[in-house]
């Protein structure tokens, strides 16, 4: 069980940072490009968005890249929008991770795992968000 000190530490530090103890966020914090969220009715007629990978795929590839086995972390789709960075489309999703590691009274500490696409579906991007922890 972590203590609240350790919890605020938990809280206070940076995602992709080492916290005292050895934990570390689950994927590093990298800024993401900016963006604006757009509508699927919006997008051009131009523009086909492709699902070229399964959920599945998605998950196990971010798990096989940060060395997140299924004993050290739960992961989710949260949710799936179209953006507009610059002049080009992506599908950008979130996934929510649970690090079991982190376990306190009020539940666990976990981070959002952003993920873009291109519109061929094919991964454009893995970014990691802040962590955040229960209080």
């Amino acid at each position: 069980m972590l203590s609240f000190a350790h919890l605020l530490m938990l809280v206070a530090a940076a995602a992709g940072d080492e916290i005292n103890g050895g934990f570390k966020w689950a994927v590093p914090g990298a800024l993401e490009p900016k963006f604006v969220e757009v509508q699927y009715t919006s997008l051009p007629s131009s523009v086909h968005m492709e699902v070229s990978l399964p959920w599945t795929e998605v998950v196990l590839g971010v798990r096989k890249k940060y060395n997140l086995k299924e004993n050290v972390a739960g992961i989710e789709l949260k949710d799936e929008k179209p953006v507009r960075a610059g002049s080009d489309y992506f599908r950008r999703a979130t996934l929510q991770t649970t690090i079991y590691s982190t376990e306190s009274m009020h539940g666990y500490c976990g981070q959002n795992i952003y993920v873009w696409f291109n519109a061929q579906g094919a991964i454009a991007g893995i970014f990691g968000g802040n962590g955040y922890c229960p209080i």
